[in-house]
């Protein structure tokens, strides 16, 4: 399953938001995607990975963050 949100300003979400997101649908993997593509989307991946392993919620989740180019296999 593929989660895909959207906000007014960006047309992607916050960090905050990501967690949020992810402790709402818990996932088995994280992907972070699309940061620092443009002036307004500038976040840190690492950060979105630790809050998840940082969170009661969220901890179990997979967060991989991939290198440019970098390709995996989801099962």
């Amino acid at each position: 399953m593929e989660l895909r949100c959207f906000s007014h300003s960006s047309f992607l979400i916050t960090l905050d938001s990501g967690v949020t997101a992810c402790s709402f649908v818990n996932p088995k993997q994280a992907v972070p995607m699309h940061y620092n593509t443009f002036d307004d989307v500038n976040a840190e991946p690492l950060e979105f990975k630790n809050r998840l392993e940082n969170n009661h919620e969220t901890k179990r989740i997979n967060c991989q963050v991939l290198e440019f180019g970098q390709e995996i296999n989801l099962p």
